[in-house]
């Protein structure tokens, strides 16, 4: 039986969780008074752009005040982005490949990750999955970006990622939800399959 897209869903923000409050922990031995202030400033740029008065605002002035802002705050959250990385590589590869296919979500839902033929997944297609659904092959670009492209064409690029990023996953969500298989993209693109756990 092919697991549903609900238990999909589910077991995923289960994991999101998990993985959120691991990077909490690791976190806390950052200093984020810097993005803290950074992220107040894009706010408050932010606010002033919806709500611009013409007379007293310069809009183009607000935006490029905005790309600076954003771009000054993916400059200092380099090594949050490479930990978080870390940690959902780890966690959504290795630990579900010897975990046989399952993460904490996946197992609480009673599904598990297997090949098209239905059998325990291997170590290339847990990567593969991961690599491409959980955004890790356009983060990493990302991250290497920031280091060799200017501004402007950084936030270009960036924008351009997060937005082929964000239509793969609805793709991928509204495969899950109407194909007769269940299988998204990355499914097809890593060869394999959620099905529910048999009952022992």
């Amino acid at each position: 039986m092919k697991a549903t897209f609900m238990q999909r869903l589910l077991a995923y923000l289960i994991d999101y969780i998990i993985i959120s409050l691991i990077f909490s922990l690791f976190a806390l031995s950052f200093n984020t008074t810097t993005l803290n202030d950074i992220n107040d400033q894009i706010n408050e740029t932010m606010n002033k752009i919806v709500n611009i008065d013409t007379e007293k605002d310069n809009l183009e002035q607000l935006n490029n005040q905005l790309i600076d802002l954003q771009y000054k705050y993916q400059q200092e959250s380099k090594t949050a982005t490479a930990i978080s990385l870390l940690i959902t590589f780890v966690y959504f590869t290795i630990f579900q490949y010897l975990n046989k296919g399952q993460t904490i979500g996946k197992k609480i839902l009673k599904i598990k990750v297997v090949n098209k033929e239905e059998k325990e997944p291997n170590f290339l297609t847990m990567f593969l999955r991961t690599f491409i659904v959980q955004g890790i092959l356009t983060t990493t670009i990302s991250l290497l970006a920031i280091f060799i492209l200017t501004k402007e064409l950084y936030m270009e690029t960036y924008v351009i990622l997060n937005s082929t990023m964000s239509i793969f996953v609805v793709v991928c969500a509204l495969m899950v939800l109407y194909r007769k298989d269940r299988r998204g993209l990355h499914d097809m693109m890593a060869g394999s399959q959620v099905i529910k756990e048999e009952s022992k």
